[in-house]
C-alpha cells in the first residue's frame, strides 16, 4: 500500500499493472515485433513483490 499510493490515480487496470512491471514493453503489430518500450518504466519494488 505504501509503494501504490493513492490507487485512483490509476485509470485502469492495465494502467496499474504496467507500473507494477507485470506485464511485458513490447509493441506488436500483424503478429510482428515492432518495437519495445521504457521496460525500467515503473515500481522496481512491486515489480519484486508481485
Amino acid at each position: 500500500m505504501l509503494e501504490t499510493g493513492t490507487i485512483s490515480r490509476f485509470r485502469t487496470v492495465g494502467q496499474f499493472s504496467s507500473y507494477c512491471r507485470c506485464v511485458e514493453s513490447r509493441r506488436v503489430s500483424n503478429g510482428r515485433k515492432k518495437g519495445e518500450g521504457n521496460a525500467k518504466n515503473g515500481n522496481k519494488y512491486l515489480s519484486w513483490a508481485f
